[in-house]
Parts: C-alpha cells; structure tokens; sequence
C-alpha cells in the first residue's frame, strides 16, 4: 500500500523525506507523533491485519 500522507506534530509534513531520502532521518520523541496514511490497492480489500516495519535508525530501550 503507497504510504499518501505524513505528518508530524511538530513539523509537520515529512512525507517527502519519507519517500525520498535514505540519508535525511524523521525523529520522534517520547512526546511527539507521525500520522500516517496509507492508500489500499484495487480491488480494496479488508484488511484483517497491517505489519508495519520500522527500519532505520531506532534506539532499542529495555525495560
């Protein structure tokens, strides 16, 4: 599904830097969020579940 829609609370839209940039990195922090948005395919399907992947520059914390 084409990811459509971006955006950060804080800054706002980062699409672009999502699509486009492998070198420019999109941070959130504890307070902070991105609102994505995805477009479904033809035909639409329901969709019974998403697995949504983060790869990147992710600090692991442990608890």
């Amino acid at each position: 599904m084409p990811l459509i829609s971006a955006i950060h609370n804080r800054y706002g839209n980062v699409l672009p830097k999502l699509l486009f940039s492998d070198d420019v990195k999109t941070d959130i922090d504890a307070n902070e969020a991105i609102n994505l948005k995805f477009r479904a395919l033809p035909p639409v399907y329901k969709v019974a579940s998403f697995l949504f992947k983060i790869e990147g520059n992710n600090r692991i914390t442990k608890v």
